[in-house]
């Protein structure tokens, strides 16, 4: 499992209750579980449902979805990504 803290900036307009949270996708992979703790939803993905996604220091992986009202959301961040497969 891998997981990702989603925010928003102050004044956005929406709230992290407001995300349909069956929607949310990383690289393919679709949520299996959410929570929100200390202003984020915590997303969880399950890490051999990535699709496509390189090795590296530097690698930009996207969570998209949409809130309850049907409009879309998405959001990035750099991580780095290992291959421990032995």
């Amino acid at each position: 499992m891998f997981t990702a803290f989603i925010t928003f900036p102050e004044g956005c307009g929406y709230n992290l209750s407001d995300i349909d949270a069956a929607s949310l996708v990383c690289e393919r992979a679709r949520v299996k579980s959410t929570d929100i703790a200390a202003k984020k939803l915590i997303a969880k993905f399950n890490t051999q449902d990535l699709v496509g996604v390189p090795t590296g220091d530097n690698v930009t992986l996207t969570v998209k979805g949409k809130f309850k009202d049907g409009t879309l959301l998405e959001g990035w961040d750099t991580i780095r990504v290992i291959n421990n497969k032995k």
